[in-house]
């Protein structure tokens, strides 16, 4: 599967930095809960905002930090532009690669203004490591 939807934004344009994989394009509640945990522990996160069109996890993102004495929250309304300002803002960002809503956030922080806010990781995805070429 060469491309989907807006995957270009962690994969490249040419798959340059990855290919798509079926852990990427849905990744399970297993996955995302570790990937939340580790990016938590890594960075000291206090809490987790959780924007999504579906199942928010909000329990068992909770539960899976309750030890770090982290919580879960999501925002009361449907308010994606709400969403995305909070999200932008945030410590560290992790949302699906083919999301186009992801693509959003990413892209604004990845490009804004602001370079304290770089930090994106996408669900099962693991970056290419670049390769280091000494002449």
């Amino acid at each position: 599967m060469p491309q989907l939807f807006a995957s270009p934004q962690c994969l490249g344009y040419h798959n340059e930095l990855g290919i798509l994989t079926p852990q990427i394009c849905d990744p399970s509640p297993e996955l995302i809960l570790q990937e939340i945990e580790d990016v938590v522990g890594a960075i000291g996160g206090k809490s987790v905002f959780v924007a999504s069109d579906r199942d928010h996890m909000i329990t068992d993102i909770t539960d899976k930090l309750i030890k770090r004495g982290v919580k879960a929250f999501k925002y009361d309304s449907d308010e994606p532009y709400t969403d995305l300002a909070i999200l932008t803002l945030s410590d560290h960002f992790i949302g699906n690669c083919v999301s186009t809503f992801t693509s959003f956030v990413s892209r604004a922080r990845e490009f804004g203004s602001r370079k304290d806010l770089k930090d994106n990781s996408f669900f099962g995805y693991e970056p290419i490591e670049k390769r280091k070429i000494e002449l």
